[in-house]
């Protein structure tokens, strides 16, 4: 094989197929081979150890213009397809910027001397923030290459200098576009209330992995547990029993009442709240609510499993229950014995769930 026909399918690997089907074959091969009319001759270019030795025509330059033009609208469309090209292209000005603007992380394959290149670098992160990971040291210290890098992704935040990563206006960009990003802020930054802050009102969760005395903050476990209910697990024992803060918790995710002190496990107002948006808090709920019939019956019209925790008294009334089985037919295993020979009552569940019916009386069966 010839140096340039090697040359020419390096590139030719580059073309789509929709590119490709652009061409006729009489175009292409005419693009790929420069033919010697007058002897009807294919004429080869030759590859010689010595290049004072080879012979570099007008038509060759041109041919080879043309090549940069095809991979030009490649990268413009595949991006990432720099990852076939030859080295001398990935160094190519043009062809990268063409191809990192389409695909950020097609950064990953351009030369050493362009990731380092701030134009390029800044049009990858503008495109896709977390290709700031492929960028050189030196850019990942550039405080207008990361802010733009960490405004699209702010899991980029991770691949900053670490000067960066301590710095407020950057990492206050970096967590309000992506929570997660204050695990890689510097502590001190982490233990900002500004920064915390715009952090959980991102994810709630985060709540979980800052200072105590952040979580004793009301502000900050407001934020985090309207956000996340589940966030309430990692509240300040003083905040664990703020009825705001509960009650904000459990109407976000009711299970939230679990993580409550005992004092507002026995609150009507939360405990409502709780159930109503998922009945099976109800077994967190203090014993004088699960014999409370309002708070039960709201409880098992969200889920009928949650009979399962109401009192035995309510276990055995007949328009609980039925609200239960209505709901969930597999609920009629927790009603008292008496109403599981109650007709209504064990129609009702087999109609929400056939199988239901094993755990009717014997004789209704």
């Amino acid at each position: 094989m010839t140096w340039l026909k090697a040359f020419l399918d390096n590139c030719l690997a580059l073309i789509s197929p929709n590119i490709k089907a652009d061409r006729d074959d009489s175009g292409l091969n005419e693009e790929l081979l420069h033919v010697d009319r007058n002897s009807n001759q294919v004429a080869r270019v030759h590859h010689s150890a010595d290049l004072k030795d080879r012979k570099i025509n007008s038509d060759y330059l041109s041919l080879l213009k043309r090549h940069d033009d095809i991979i030009l609208r490649i990268v413009s469309e595949d991006g990432f397809s720099l990852s076939n090209a030859s080295s001398d292209i990935r160094d190519n000005h043009e062809i990268v910027l063409a191809a990192v603007s389409q695909d950020g992380e097609a950064l990953v394959h351009a030369s050493l001397n362009l990731q380092n290149n701030r134009e390029i670098v800044l049009a990858a992160v503008s495109q896709d923030g977390c290709a700031l990971e492929f960028a050189s040291s030196d850019i990942r210290d550039n405080h207008v290459i990361v802010l733009a890098a960490v405004s699209n992704d702010g899991r980029a935040l991770e691949y900053a200098s670490a000067t960066l990563q301590d710095d407020y206006v950057i990492v206050l960009a970096a967590v309000s576009q992506y929570g997660g990003a204050l695990l890689h802020a510097s502590p001190n930054l982490q233990n900002n209330h500004k920064i915390v802050l715009a952090a959980v009102t991102q994810n709630g969760y985060l709540l979980k992995f800052v200072s105590e005395t952040l979580q004793d903050s009301h502000e900050i476990v407001l934020a985090a547990v309207s956000n996340d209910g589940f966030a309430l697990k990692f509240a300040s024992v003083t905040l664990q029993n703020d009825p705001e803060i509960v009650l904000a918790a459990v109407r976000q995710y009711g299970l939230a009442l679990k993580s409550a002190s005992s004092n507002l496990q026995n609150d009507r107002e939360i405990v409502l709240a709780a159930v109503s948006q998922d009945g099976w808090a109800l077994q967190f709920a203090s014993a004088t609510l699960q014999n409370d019939r309002k708070i039960v019956l709201a409880a098992v019209t969200q889920n009928g499993m949650s009979l399962r925790f109401a009192s035995a008294t309510l276990q055995n009334d007949c328009e609980i229950v039925l609200a239960a089985v209505s709901q969930d037919g597999w609920a009629l295993q927790h009603a008292s014995v008496t109403l599981q020979d109650s007709h209504e009552i064990v129609l009702a569940a087999v109609s929400n769930g056939g199988l239901a019916l094993i755990y009717a009386d014997a004789y209704i069966q």
